[in-house]
């Protein structure tokens, strides 16, 4: 093996020739005639030159030395290839590290224990370098140590050139990093594994460090947003580069001149790690949900979901389920007009029977009632010619005229009840349960007069002003007359009577009681109020007064029946509304709306 230990020697002898030979060259030029001065100068001058020769020996070897020294502490190893002589240097630590102690290592030796697999690539770091494609030699590579084991160093050299550009001599530091290889070796693999991990999972994953770089994109985020191998590996994007990328391929629901202040806030989310779940819908019409986590590091990672197709099965599901329901919704509703108008069917023949009971009766009285007129008057005329006595004229004549007046109101009467049965007798034969046309404020003209008179009928000196104020523009709807009618003679009913209350109770005999009667035309529907002036409805009982066979009359009076049977009617049978306005003690507003049109079986 040859060393730097040659060289010394060399120069060594060098220097000792140079000693020898010195006062041969003073010699030779003594021979000349010169003067005793000259001499003198001469032989200072070889002096001087011994003397910078030896102080170049001892600066050499000082500096020899502290080269010894700095080999010897630096952690490297260190060696001196001059390439002319194909000689070798290493420091003691270089043997040190591979064990290298007495083997004997020359720069042919050193490539033959480079690993196989490295050699070809030590080979081009070494050629690159003397050719000057390189400034210095880097280069990493596999070594086989004394013991037969291989081990990772890292190789830095740096090339000494002639005046031609020739590399003659490479000095340089080798480093065991067989540990730090392996550890990054190690981290690679795990990235690896990582990667394949989150490239296996259907959705984007992204982390980034400290910096939001990032530093892990998964194949289901590249996908979801589009973004190529090339980019993310060329440019290792940050989170700005990231939304960026999509500026112009119509993604983001953002105006161009507002993307750079979404970019801004996007990023500034991130930073803050304050961005919780959300939900983001692309133009392109996918949704996507992300979510975002703070690492340990100060990094984050962010997730990425494409819901779409979990959105768009959640929005068949409603609408199967608002089907489904609005299905048995409309079963229910089928079901509850099948009980109404059973009910109204029921109702109208036990009407329709009474009435005819009544009507037969009430024939013979009115019949008979107006032939009883007629004979008091025969009976008059035939006293007429009958000698009596003054005062038994006298009570005759008072005797048949209250007769006659007696019998007048009964006809009078007869007339308004058959009135009634005429009126019961129709509506009886009209709740046949078929929808048809109806005038409205002829209809609620009708009811109203049904009602009055029926009042009337039923309760000696009954007094009520009735008021109207119809819409021209009401016109037509189409209902089931009967039912309605019903409706509205429970409502008036129930508005009589609260309005005589009132008068009743104030003790008042300037008090008015009134209904008021209004129709409004709403387009495709139209509105009926009934409002009267009575004692009001409190809170308590406004909540419950639809409820079946609650009343406020008392014993005997009511049954509880006929509001709630009007809800039903209005609300599941026509798929219209009814709704209270009152104040206690001032009046009471009934509002029914009804659609114009047979209106389909709706949820209420």
């Amino acid at each position: 093996m040859t060393t730097r230990k040659g060289d010394k020697k060399a120069t060594r002898s060098r220097q000792r020739k140079g000693k020898s030979q010195l006062p041969k060259t003073v010699s030779r030029k003594a021979r000349a005639p010169r003067s005793r001065r000259a001499s003198r100068i001469s032989s200072s001058a070889a002096e001087d030159d011994v003397l910078v020769a030896r102080r170049l020996e001892q600066s050499l070897r000082a500096s020899e030395e502290r080269y010894a020294l700095v080999a010897e502490a630096v952690a490297e190893g260190i060696y001196d290839w001059n390439i002319k002589t194909n000689a070798l240097y290493v420091s003691p630590r270089l043997i040190e590290i591979f064990s290298f102690a007495g083997t004997g290592i020359t720069s042919d030796a050193w490539y033959g224990r480079v690993h196989p697999d490295d050699r070809e690539s030590y080979r081009t770091a070494l050629r690159d370098c003397f050719k000057q494609h390189s400034p210095k030699l880097e280069c990493q590579y596999r070594i086989k140590a004394a013991d037969g084991i291989y081990r990772w160093v890292e190789d830095r050299g740096l090339p000494i050139r002639d005046e031609a550009g020739g590399t003659i001599r490479l000095v340089g530091a080798v480093s065991d990093i067989t540990l730090r290889y392996q550890t990054e070796q190690a981290l690679r693999d795990r990235d690896q594994e990582l990667n394949a991990v989150l490239d296996a999972i259907d959705y984007g994953v992204l982390f980034t460090g400290p910096d939001l770089r990032a530093k892990i994109i998964n194949r289901a985020f590249r996908k979801i947003w589009g973004i190529s191998d090339e980019f993310i590996q060329q440019t290792r994007p940050t989170m700005a580069d990231l939304i960026n990328y999509n500026r112009h391929n119509n993604f983001y629901d953002v105006p161009p001149q507002e993307f750079d202040d979404y970019v801004a806030r996007r990023v500034e989310a991130v930073r803050l790690g304050k961005q919780a779940v959300n939900e983001m819908r692309r133009r392109d019409g996918r949704i996507i949900q992300h979510q975002m986590m703070v690492l340990p590091d100060g990094g984050r990672m962010l997730t990425y979901f494409d819901i779409t197709e979990i959105r768009h099965s959640e929005e068949l599901a409603r609408q199967a389920r608002d089907f489904s329901e609005a299905a048995l919704a409309e079963l229910k509703v089928a079901q509850d007009r099948l009980v109404q108008t059973e009910k109204l069917a029921s109702l109208g023949q036990l009407t329709a029977g009474i009435a005819h009971e009544i009507k037969n009766p009430l024939n013979f009285v009115n019949n008979f009632s107006g032939l009883s007129i007629e004979l008091v008057d025969e009976l008059r005329d035939a006293l007429r010619d009958v000698p009596l006595t003054e005062k038994v004229r006298a009570e005759v004549d008072e005797l048949s005229s209250t007769l006659r007046d007696n019998l007048d109101k009964v006809v009078q009467h007869g007339k308004r009840a058959d009135s009634i049965v005429k009126n019961m007798l129709m509506h009886s034969r009209e709740g046949s349960g078929e929808r048809r046309l109806v005038d409205v404020n002829a209809f609620v003209e009708e009811s109203l007069n049904l009602a009055y008179h029926g009042a009337r009928a039923e309760k000696q000196g009954f007094a009520i002003t009735l008021e109207r104020s119809f819409d021209p523009a009401a016109g037509e709807a189409n209902v089931f007359p009967h039912d309605i009618t019903r409706v509205l003679l429970n409502v008036l009913a129930n508005g009589f009577y609260a309005a005589n209350q009132r008068k009743v109770q104030a003790g008042n005999d300037d008090f008015e009681p009134t209904i008021v009667a209004t129709t409004r035309s709403l387009g495709a529907r139209v509105e009926i109020k009934i409002r009267d002036n009575g004692v009001g409805i409190s809170p308590e009982v406004k909540d419950k007064m639809f409820n079946p066979f609650f009343t406020t009359k008392p014993t005997g009076e009511g049954t509880g029946l006929g509001l709630s049977i009007s809800h039903d009617i209005v609300v599941k049978q026509h798929a219209g509304a009814i709704e209270v306005d009152t104040q206690p003690g001032e009046f009471t507003e009934i509002r029914i709306t009804l659609p114009r049109a047979a209106a389909p079986l709706t949820r209420q």
